[in-house]
């Protein structure tokens, strides 16, 4: 409704509504009444007991404002004071808020997701980095009137600029509950990760259709999301996505808005049937019909010969049905293939997508191409498999044995290798970002141009590794054994290398800046670059 006591007529302005109140003052609609063009009015009020910390976030709203420039975001037009405080004018975006009663397709959840990303990316590439502080519902606005969603994010008034002067101490607690990352909930240091828990608490509620006043009930006593109640509306690989995003500690979600953004573009959302393949389909007559079944999968899918032991009678009936589903559709999402005996076997392309291939052995078999996000490869024999420009991503190599794998290309990021025996593999520009080797062994392994960003290795056994030209910026390598490793022109800033070996390493050309090395390292017999700048000891 229209206030009888507050004019800005004077200013250039007519008041058409209120919007909101709070302590610090209130939020009109209103015209500018030159242009005639609808405009937001932000009022801030000393004589309301409003305290200093709401008065500075209003100026740091202004201010903020003021140089971003963006079309996803609020304009600035204009400022002015009044007997009691002073005005910020903004432009008006006439979009409804995610907060409102709406529903939205999985997949046009993700557009939301990949709008506000592309926007959080922006804030994130200032200098220094913006954070928003407020990612909830309440201040996304999505506008459907075009046949295409366009999303807007607003209100300000809780943003800071990540700067090391501005102790995360020194911030008011102010948040909404629920959408609030723990460390800006306990006053601990906020990084780029902290907007992308608020965006990841959004969409679980949109997926799930909870309103955001209720998001206290896909919280547990943890402070973690009960995540099933995304099952059957989303794939387990979105599912996961958001299960990163919304981690409780901020090291263990995505790193920013980037690596996210890059994350979910392949993901789909919603499950697809199995896509016919070309060529006759022929069922399996048992286990013999499988190196014909074989022959009739998509080019290039060649048949090599398959050692297969089922064991039992009832789980051979299983396996049978399953491996008549991946040979003869070239896919088998989500198949439980544990034990499963395929040594040799060539299935270049094939998707196993969330399939559980635990302890299976798949020796020397061609997987070029194939996709296994998400996969469970737990303790499985796959020595000498082709893997090459796979698709990997978040799969489970926890003990797995890869020795001598080719990996060339492969996408791996977010991947578990930890106890993982990779010795004389082949990673070469492969990625893997923010992926587990902690305690693997990758003995003589060829890491050239490979992307390990982020990556945890602490204690792995990295002696004699090819990592030229390799990517570890802010890789956690404490205490691994680098001896004799090559990490000529590697790029090791902000890398974690406390307590790491790196006897006879060469090191030349490598970037350490901001590195984190021990004061007594052993670096006897290194070759270290000509200038060594910005070295944390």
């Amino acid at each position: 409704m229209s206030s009888n006591k507050t004019d800005f007529n004077s200013q250039g302005y007519e008041i058409k509504r209120e919007l909101s109140q709070n302590i610090s003052g209130v939020t009109y609609l209103a015209i500018q009444t030159k242009s005639q063009r609808p405009v937001l009015i932000k009022e801030f009020k000393f004589a309301q007991g409003a305290t200093w910390a709401e008065y500075e976030a209003y100026q740091r709203e202004i201010e903020l404002l003021r140089q971003l420039h963006h079309p996803s975001l609020p304009v600035y037009l204009d400022e002015f004071e009044t007997p009691t405080g002073f005005c910020l004018v903004q432009e008006y975006k006439q979009a409804p808020t995610l907060a409102q009663t709406q529903y939205f397709t999985p997949q046009e959840v993700k557009q939301i997701a990949m709008g506000v990303l592309d926007i959080l990316v922006y804030l994130q590439g200032q200098n220094p980095p913006i954070l928003h502080r407020d990612i909830k519902p309440e201040n996304i606005l999505v506008d459907r009137s075009s046949g295409l969603l366009n999303v807007y994010l607003v209100d300000f008034g809780l943003a800071v600029r990540q700067e090391s002067s501005l102790a995360a101490t020194h911030l008011p607690v102010k948040g909404s509950l629920g959408f609030m990352p723990p460390e800006q909930l306990l006053k601990q240091p906020l990084s780029k990760a902290t907007d992308l828990y608020g965006l990841g608490a959004t969409l679980i509620c949109l997926v799930t259709e909870t309103p955001s006043k209720d998001i206290g009930k896909l919280i547990d006593e943890n402070y973690r999301f009960n995540l099933k109640a995304l099952a059957g509306k989303v794939t387990p690989q979105y599912s996961r996505w958001l299960a990163k995003m919304v981690e409780p500690k901020s090291k263990n979600r995505f790193p920013n808005a980037e690596t996210a953004r890059q994350a979910l573009k392949p993901i789909p959302v919603v499950s697809k049937p199995p896509t016919a393949v070309m060529g006759k389909l022929m069922p399996l007559v048992g286990l013999a019909g499988l190196s014909v079944a074989a022959s009739v999968l998509t080019t290039p899918l060649l048949p090599k010969p398959a050692q297969i032991d089922h064991g039992d009678y009832p789980v051979a009936r299983r396996m049978d049905c399953l491996l008549n589903k991946l040979f003869t559709t070239g896919a088998c999402e989500n198949c439980n293939l544990s034990g499963i005996q395929l040594k040799g076997v060539d299935l270049q392309g094939a998707n196993l997508y969330l399939a559980t291939l635990q302890s299976a052995n798949l020796q020397g078999a061609h997987f070029q191409g194939a996709h296994f996000q998400m996969a469970n490869l737990q303790d499985a024999q796959l020595q000498g498999i082709n893997l090459q420009g796979a698709y990997s991503d978040l799969a489970d190599f926890h003990r797995a044995h890869l020795n001598g794998a080719n990996l060339q290309g492969t996408n791996l990021n977010g991947a578990n290798f930890r106890n993982a025996h990779l010795t004389g593999a082949n990673l070469n520009g492969a990625s893997l970002e923010e992926a587990n080797l902690e305690e693997a062994n990758l003995k003589g392994a060829q890491l050239q141009h490979v992307n390990l960003r982020y990556a945890q290795m602490s204690v792995a056994f990295l002696d004699r590794v090819n990592f030229q030209g390799a990517n570890l910026e802010g890789a956690i390598l404490k205490g691994a054994n680098l001896k004799d490793a090559n990490l000529i022109n590697a790029n090791l800033q902000d890398a974690d290398l406390t307590g790491a070996n790196l006897q006879d390493a060469d090191l030349s050309g490598a970037n350490l800046k901001g590195a984190k090395l021990p004061k007594r390292a052993n670096l006897r017999g290194a070759k270290l670059p000509t200038r060594i700048i910005d070295i944390t000891f």
